[in-house]
């Protein structure tokens, strides 16, 4: 079984793909993985929120509907620590969770 760190890569890929080719509007739950992605790489590559502002795909309103629709209340609340310290340990607290969820509502269709 994929582990969560690879699988929200994969999902995230995608999904960047399926925004590239434009066939089709993004479903909720991949408007969400990618929301997710992004987050993600936001953490794991600049430690910081504020690396959120360089993706105008970042919506915090969509953002914040789709934690609540896929059951993730909690999730916002990791946006709205005081520093990037604290973001990042928030965000690493739920992420198993978080892609846990995820994983049950989407299946990586690729590789």
């Amino acid at each position: 079984m994929m582990d969560a760190d690879t699988w929200i890569l994969e999902a995230g890929d995608e999904i960047i793909h399926l925004k590239e080719n434009q066939k089709r509007k993004l479903s909720d739950i991949e408007t969400f993985i990618y929301l997710i992605w992004i987050l993600d790489y936001a953490v794991r590559n600049a430690g910081a929120k504020e690396a959120l502002e360089d993706f105008q795909d970042f919506d915090l309103s969509i953002f914040s509907s789709l934690c609540i629709k896929f059951e993730m209340p909690y999730l916002p609340a990791v946006l709205k620590a005081g520093n990037n310290d604290l973001f990042c340990v928030k965000y690493y607290d739920v992420f198993e969770q978080v892609i846990s969820k995820l994983k049950e509502k989407y299946k990586i269709t690729k590789g």
